[in-house]
């Protein structure tokens, strides 16, 4: 026994090195489970056993379930959950989707620390994830207790967020990543699943592939057969063999061999992009372009990331929403250097390798960090660990706290001026950034400029003057492809002349990610100035960038196209529409393949798209709204307010839809009527300037000019750069004879429009004798 299974792992360290990706295999591999790999692989598997991998989803027993379930009870808001046991079963009573309170089995766990949530089984073959989820926190720690994931506002049945509701239903939101060969197994034609996995949680074959082919490998090897080719485990680290080492004189290691300064699979890393790629499958904030998944593939053929998009981070890239490890991971100087996943974390018990700042040290020369001189704070306490200060935490799931992993350099600065958040005044409460930022100075020096969070605190704030940042940021190649990427994203809003060249270099780009920014910025408005370029991205080598060229291209006239040009640009079509059918449960797909579709002239088709979306979910508001656009570019004005009105019927807190309401009865002259639900949208999102921009012209063309202007000052509060808005209230101001305000409300328009000739129209026209009148 010994000799075969120490030759099996001989040979394991020779063919490590192969790739799913690139090997040849006589037949497809499958999976074959991580049971078939504890017999030669036992040291792995023991470090895995017990670890957040292997309890990332368990069947439900009084061993696994951690909760109490001795007739507890936990109410919220008046309404009251029950967990108890009852002949070997764990039941929960609660109230249903319906609003009627029911009794419900439990038949799964879902993760295991900080926090416990539970799965139960519903027709259709869907497992939704319990809303009450039990803290397994020491009781000291203010954990052993139920708590509700939405304790200020819990969701009320019919609510997407409801735990029987769409975006609680396990199937789509969390099997992938807590399980192994997940296929979900969704059918339209009876909104049904039959999802099936290899291993219930996250084993061997979710990060190396399927094993089939290397059993048959070893067990050939084992009984002296040749070894024949191939190999269909995917290596964990491409960085395997890399050692890192502090040269003397320095005080931070280097990587030998060096990074070799190519790029990954995904144009994220100078190396280790194939293991940034494994973990980023679900250690990022991503959508799924392709069902089933194959191991290996580089993480943009399988996967769209997001990019460090308003809303999910802060101006300055440090995570917001829940946005996982992998955004902030590739901006860091650290990923850029050629650090990888493995330098810090073990693979199989998915812990890190050295506890404290015992980790850093393995890398940062504790004599120069590790000393109060650096961290500014006596050894041993508060302030004083390098994570700290580095790696921030925010705290999701109520409970979970989650470091940032950027590894940036603290900037109070930042906090004063753009209001991101900082490390130091989370500990000194007492204390402003403006303190830390001083004190932070008189020790280390001025920080240099920050190389993007203004332009991007900018751009977010509507500021058009920040396009020469942006596309400064785009072309800067020592910045991280994600933030380059983000720039080129956010060029979409500006019309400047900095902003098609910026563009076309993104599209160009070497580094993937920054391709994909760029498709971000094509919208229909500019789709014909870089269809040339774009229509090369056709056969981009990875999927996620030949979909979104295909996006991009829909709405460009076909006459600009030749005969092939135009059969590829079909072809482009009908993969996005496969691309989005993996996702055939959810509304955003039909969505967007109503959008492609319109955009392809294809109404009939784009309507039965959103009708499939409402079907979906009833609760989905863009569907409505678009397919009432398209009923109104019909000709049909009153069935596009019958479908908004069904909308609302459906979610009466959908702002976009009353506002497309009024729009409706301005366009079929009922004015007077239109007004209740353009103040209904505005009062629903106060922050939508262009709410506050058309529920005040219709104030404005009922006669109340002062409320007009009242509206217009409160939405100019929100989007201090809105060009309809000031433009409005220079004209209104005017006509309320208040001259002197109307001319500064033109001069802001031109003073920040200054590189277009038409925005000083407006101010030349107040400045005549006659007043512009």
């Amino acid at each position: 026994m010994a000799g075969p299974r120490g030759r099996l792992r001989s040979l394991a360290r020779v063919l490590v090195g192969c790739l799913v990706a690139s090997c040849e295999s006589p037949e497809p591999v499958s999976y074959v489970g991580g049971a078939a790999c504890a017999g030669c692989h036992a040291a792995e598997t023991e470090a895995w056993a017990g670890s957040h991998h292997d309890l990332a989803m368990e069947p439900a027993t009084g061993e696994t379930v951690l909760g109490d379930f001795d007739d507890a009870v936990f109410a919220i808001e008046g309404d009251t959950t029950r967990f108890r046991r009852r002949d070997g079963r764990l039941l929960v009573t609660a109230t249903g989707s319906d609003g009627a309170r029911a009794e419900f089995e439990v038949t799964h766990t879902f993760g295991v620390e900080p926090l416990q949530q539970l799965l139960v089984a519903f027709p259709g073959g869907r497992r939704q994830a319990f809303g009450v989820a039990w803290d397994t926190r020491p009781a000291e720690e203010g954990g052993q207790r139920w708590f509700h994931l939405y304790p200020d506002d819990p969701p009320e049945p019919g609510d997407p967020l409801h735990w029987t509701g769409i975006d609680q239903t396990w199937n789509y939101q969390c099997a992938e990543c807590h399980s192994t060969d997940l296929r979900k197994g969704y059918d339209r034609a009876t909104d049904a699943y039959e999802t099936v996995w290899s291993d219930i949680d996250v084993s061997c074959e979710a990060c190396h592939g399927p094993g089939s082919r290397h059993v048959e490998i070893a067990e050939g090897a084992a009984a002296g057969a040749t070894p024949g080719v191939g190999w269909a485990i995917q290596r964990a680290g491409d960085a395997q063999g890399a050692t890192w080492i502090i040269a003397p004189g320095e005080t931070i290691a280097t990587r030998s061999p060096p990074a070799t300064g190519g790029t990954s699979p995904t144009g994220a890393s100078p190396a280790g992009g194939v293991q940034i790629d494994a973990c980023g499958r679900c250690h990022s904030r991503r959508g799924v372009i392709a069902d089933p998944e194959r191991p290996g593939a580089a993480l943009l053929d399988t996967h769209r990331p997001s990019l460090l998009a308003g809303g999910l981070y802060h101006p300055d890239g440090q995570i917001l929403d829940e946005v996982y490890v992998w955004g902030s991971f590739l901006q860091s100087r650290m990923h850029r250097a050629g650090v990888t996943c493995t330098d810090c974390h073990d693979p199989h018990r998915a812990s890190v390798v050295a506890e404290g700042n015992a980790l850093c040290a393995r890398c940062h020369l504790a004599s120069a960090y590790d000393v109060p001189e650096h961290t500014l704070h006596e050894a041993g306490t508060a302030g004083s660990a390098c994570v700290d200060c580095h790696m921030p935490t925010r705290t999701y799931m109520v409970v979970d706290p989650r470091r940032d992993h950027g590894f940036r350099i603290p900037r109070p600065d930042l906090a004063a001026s753009i209001g991101v958040p900082e490390p130091c005044t989370g500990c000194h409460a007492d204390r402003d950034p403006g303190w830390a930022a001083d004190a932070l100075a008189e020790r280390f020096g001025a920080p240099a400029d920050h190389p993007f969070a203004a332009a991007f605190a900018a751009a977010r704030a509507g500021d058009p003057r920040s396009a020469p940042a942006l596309a400064a940021v785009v072309g800067d190649a020592g910045q991280a492809g994600i933030v380059r990427a983000t720039a080129a994203s956010l060029l979409v809003a500006f019309q400047h002349p900095d902003v098609a060249a910026a563009i076309d270099r993104a599209l160009r780009d070497p580094d993937p990610l920054v391709r994909l920014g760029g498709l971000s910025a094509v919208g229909a408005p500019r789709a014909s100035t870089h269809w040339r370029t774009v229509f090369g991205l056709l056969s981009d080598s990875l999927r996620a960038i030949r979909l979104d060229a295909a996006r991009a291209l829909a709405p460009v006239p076909p006459v600009l196209f030749s005969d092939a040009q135009r059969s590829a640009v079909a072809g482009g079509v009908e993969d996005y529409v496969t691309a989005q059918l993996v996702n055939a449960d959810r509304p955003e797909a039909w969505l967007n393949i109503g959008a492609i579709r319109g955009a392809r002239g294809d109404t009939e088709a784009a309507a039965g798209a959103y009708r499939t979306a409402i079907e979906v979910d009833p609760t989905f508001a863009p569907a409505y709204a678009n397919a009432a656009e398209l009923q109104r570019n019909a000709g049909r004005e009153e069935e596009a307010e019958a479908m908004l009105r069904r909308g609302l019927a459906a979610d009466t807190s959908a702002a976009a839809l009353h506002h497309a309401l009024g729009l409706s009865l301005v366009r079929q002259g009922r004015h007077a009527e239109a007004l209740e639900p353009l103040a209904r949208a505005r009062s629903l999102d106060p922050d939508n300037s262009r709410f506050g921009f058309v529920y005040a012209i219709g104030l404005s063309s009922a006669g109340d000019i002062e409320g007009a202007l009242t509206e217009l000052e409160a939405a100019l509060e929100a989007t201090p750069f809105d060009r309809e808005v000031l433009s409005a209230l220079a004209t209104l101001s005017r006509q309320a004879g208040r001259t002197q305000d109307a001319l500064d409300y033109a001069r802001r328009v031109a003073d920040i429009w200054s590189f277009d000739p038409s925005a000083r129209q407006l101010l030349d026209a107040l400045q005549r004798p006659d007043g512009g009148s």
